[in-house]
């Protein structure tokens, strides 16, 4: 982003920190630049949705540790870990808990990671905080089964509403794992709308909970008659829109994540949906020429459909696609893959991720007149 507006950064690590890079710009101007980049992208004026609060908005963050710190990854530089004291872009309850679990690694000698050498213990320290609730859920990702982290998971459990020592004993870079052990709570609970959702410690759910309720009305107003939720998640658009529609159906290829959609629909008393984990590109092979649905919405990862997945979409029989996009990349490519069938009706974005040169969109694809 280029500007002469420039402002001091509320954080002590910016410039050196991968977090993010645009705390020294205005919020005002960053919101302004991100619509004139979608604009460029898209082709079309495409306003975007502030979020109400600049700092302190996202719900979960994933601290590596890693030769002997615990941040995140240097700007630009792979290889190094800048040792966090503070983050802004977390809510700031989370602080004091941090900063004692990183006194209390150096305090118990407890080895980091290495993931340049694939050696050590302790790989991941995962915050997340509810933004309408005060739940606050912390996991442990250690490379073994070794009961070194039980201290630290003592402090974290005097605190943190859910905690999970999950285990990751692969060579890839995640922070992720299998659920080993929890303590408390098996979940945390956030609140869009009159709509309480479960999260775990594996499960994607929006980042920003001050915003996200904006971005699903922006879907919601689009579905109609029998709906397919595809990446559905733990179930937060399906439920979200189910008012508005007469069925809807998720599928999604995490477990975990559906059997909290499954739960988070009983505890909702919304009784016009169900789910199916799956993988969706597969899923989709079984659903050649299908008229079982009138709208399907996709919220899928960073990487977007795809041309195959968009291809099968075309040979179905839906009027529209409620396309709800983390990237706006893979979102102008799949809108060309799908204009096959259907054009883009509509397009706004939401500033999800302040602070980042990252937006969300939600955008509306109707079937052109003539296709069958």
């Amino acid at each position: 982003m280029k500007t002469d507006e420039k402002m001091a950064p509320e954080c002590p690590h910016f410039g050196f920190c991968g977090g993010c890079s645009y705390q020294d710009i205005p919020y005002e101007v960053q919101v302004a630049e991100k619509s004139a980049v979608l604009e460029k992208m898209i082709g079309r004026a495409v306003e975007v949705v502030p979020s109400p609060v600049a700092y302190g908005y996202r719900n979960r963050m994933d601290f590596v540790c890693a030769f002997g710190r615990t941040g995140f990854r240097m700007r630009k530089r792979y290889k190094e870990v800048v040792d966090l004291t503070d983050c802004k872009l977390l809510p700031t309850r989370f602080l004091p808990l941090f900063l004692k679990l990183k006194a209390a690694i150096k305090e118990h000698g407890i080895e980091t990671y290495d993931y340049l050498t694939h050696k050590g213990y302790l790989r991941y320290l995962i915050f997340r905080v509810a933004a309408n609730t005060d739940g606050m859920l912390v996991s442990f990702v250690t490379a073994s089964e070794d009961e070194k982290i039980l201290p630290l998971i003592e402090i974290a459990a005097k605190e943190a509403s859910s905690v999970h020592w999950l285990v990751h004993e692969g060579l890839a870079d995640l922070s992720f794992g299998r659920i080993h052990r929890t303590f408390n709570e098996p979940f945390i609970t956030e609140k869009i709308g009159d709509i309480s959702f479960m999260i775990g410690p594996n499960t994607f759910f929006q980042n920003n909970g001050y915003l996200c309720s904006k971005l699903f009305d922006e879907a919601k107003q689009y579905v109609q008659g029998r709906v397919l939720d595809l990446f559905c998640g733990t179930g937060a658009i399906s439920l979200y829109i189910a008012s508005n529609a007469d069925t809807v159906y998720g599928v999604e290829l995490v477990d975990e994540s559906i059997v909290l959609a499954k739960e988070n629909a009983r505890r909702n008393g919304i009784w016009n949906v169900s789910f199916s984990t799956a993988d969706v590109g597969e899923w989709l092979k079984t659903q050649r020429g299908c008229r079982d649905y009138d709208t399907v919405v996709v919220d899928p990862p960073r990487i977007g459909l795809g041309g195959k997945i968009c291809r099968r979409l075309c040979r179905m029989e839906m009027e529209r696609i409620v396309y709800v996009s983390c990237n706006p990349a893979t979102l102008r490519d799949d809108i060309q893959f799908l204009s096959e069938k259907f054009e883009l009706v509509s397009i706004k974005g939401f500033d999800m991720f302040p602070q980042t040169p990252h937006v969300e969109c939600v955008a509306l694809l109707v079937k052109k007149k003539g296709i069958d």
